[in-house]
């Protein structure tokens, strides 16, 4: 199959889009699940913590799918 550059960068929008969804979600859930007596992470620490799980959990499933070969 062939993509475009055209193509590649709708699927780059897509991605980077799902993935924004995705943060948003778990920093509303992870907001809304806090206790009272504890201020949550800012935007942007969140993103951090979330970018290095995010990472982790891609390396399992490489490893997982190299493995599985």
């Amino acid at each position: 199959m062939y993509l475009t550059p055209r193509d590649e960068e709708i699927i780059d929008i897509i991605l980077n889009d799902q993935r924004v969804s995705i943060q948003a979600v778990a920093y509303a859930a992870y907001v809304q699940l806090t206790p009272n007596n504890k201020k949550p992470v800012s935007h942007r620490e969140f993103h951090q913590i979330f970018k290095d799980n995010w990472q982790a959990f891609y390396s399992l499933e490489i490893e997982d799918s190299e493995r599985n070969d």
